[in-house]
């Protein structure tokens, strides 16, 4: 399985999908913040669970992969395919941490973040073009902050504590 170096961009997603739903466009509502900036190579965002699992199906069939989703309508079907598809919860975190322990991949403090993310601290209250901070040791970028990312299931607190006594296993819950 491969993760993307960075989240889909504005381009990216517009290639593939024909729209651009981002705040943080040049049309978009939030138009204002990065006026005068090239916002092609910022992540897309205002994309619902089932927008993102849209564009991996389509990627996949632009692709000529067998498609890991199917949608009618509202409903997004997961199917065992090739193609394109969302991390898991486990395989986003596996990815994100990068064998570190420590609280973000780069530290333990909102100090170091600022070098690997963009958040309210350091964000001026937009997002930033992919790829611009640190890359974790997988070669991952902003995998902290810039926007938030959609996985496969969902996350729970409580829910790993079950498989503590086998941290190998990638549970889709």
């Amino acid at each position: 399985n491969y993760v993307g170096v960075t989240e889909v961009t504005q381009l990216q997603y517009e290639q593939v999908m024909g729209t651009n739903p981002s705040h943080f466009s040049a049309t978009g509502e939030g138009k204002e913040a990065v006026a005068n900036l090239e916002t092609g190579n910022h992540p897309v965002e205002m994309v619902s669970w089932n927008d993102a699992a849209d564009f991996c199906l389509k990627l996949s069939q632009r692709e000529g992969l067998q498609p890991c989703y199917s949608r009618v309508g509202e409903t997004i079907t997961p199917l065992d395919g090739t193609g394109y598809r969302l991390p898991s919860e486990a395989e986003w975190e596996f990815a994100c941490r990068a064998g570190t322990s420590t609280k973000y991949w780069i530290g333990d403090t909102d100090a170091d973040l600022v070098r690997a993310g963009w958040f309210g601290r350091n964000s001026e209250g937009r997002t930033h073009a992919a790829g611009e901070l640190q890359a974790n040791p997988f070669g991952l970028h902003d995998i902290h902050g810039n926007v938030w990312e959609w996985v496969q299931d969902g996350w729970d607190a409580a829910y790993y504590d079950q498989f503590q006594a086998q941290p190998a296993i990638d549970p889709h819950g």
